[in-house]
């Protein structure tokens, strides 16, 4: 199917109505450097700015800053018709977060409070994870103090670093929702279930040159899968 076929039911998903004004959900972006326990060579690919996010009570629970330019691999025709998740490879740095408290992730493990690098990630395709969520694409979370570079990390060794950053069994992850590349370069966006989405646009960098076109992510910041 074309890729422009699918995107507009993917469009359609995220786009939702908003939820009831005494759950809503803020943030504020500040300049601040990337916290001090983010590795050199990754805190340089990071933006200057931190989007710090508020639950329905006004208090302030992640802090979170995405990379600023984001590298792919992608033809000139694939960034013709829209990049996604897909043309960036797995294991590449996306960002890094800031936890004030202990924080759920979408499969409703326990996340300690701490600082940590989030990296692209695929679902893997077999029984375990059918069903587990909507998209097949997810962020890793991973300990700042042992993520020490900022290259793409082998799928295997990333899982087992966000298991141990975890200690749950199993890495903990943010859904990444399909996000349109066009549209304010910051925002929170309410979906069904009560998930909140931090969604940014950010440069594609393709063969080492910018493409002019962006990538849309779209992070659960809030929220879990059904089961």
């Amino acid at each position: 199917m074309p890729r422009l076929c699918w995107l507009i039911p993917m469009l359609a998903l995220f786009m939702t109505a908003p939820c009831p004004a005494q759950e809503k959900f803020s943030f504020v972006e500040k300049e601040a450097a990337p916290p001090k326990e983010v590795n050199a060579a990754i805190a340089k690919l990071l933006s200057e700015k931190g989007i710090q996010v508020s639950d329905s009570a006004g208090k302030q629970f992640a802090e979170v800053w995405l990379r600023s330019e984001i590298p792919s691999d992608a033809t000139p025709d694939q960034i013709k018709n829209g990049i996604t998740y897909r043309e960036v490879k797995q294991g590449e740095v996306l960002g890094a977060i800031r936890f004030e408290k202990e924080w759920q992730d979408y499969r409703k493990q326990r996340v300690p409070a701490g600082v940590y690098t989030f990296r692209l990630g695929y679902q893997p395709q077999d029984g375990d994870h059918m069903g587990m969520g909507e998209f097949q694409e997810y962020a890793l979370l991973i300990a700042a103090a042992g993520d020490t570079g900022a290259a793409p990390l082998d799928a295997e060794a990333m899982i087992k670093m966000s298991m141990k950053a975890t200690k749950t069994g199993h890495p903990g992850v943010m859904m990444l929702v399909p996000t349109p590349a066009k549209g304010k370069d910051t925002e929170l966006v309410s979906r069904p279930r009560g998930q909140w989405v931090l969604a940014v646009r950010r440069p594609i960098v393709a063969g080492g040159k910018k493409t002019g076109s962006n990538l849309g992510i779209g992070i659960t910041v809030e929220g879990h899968a059904s089961e």
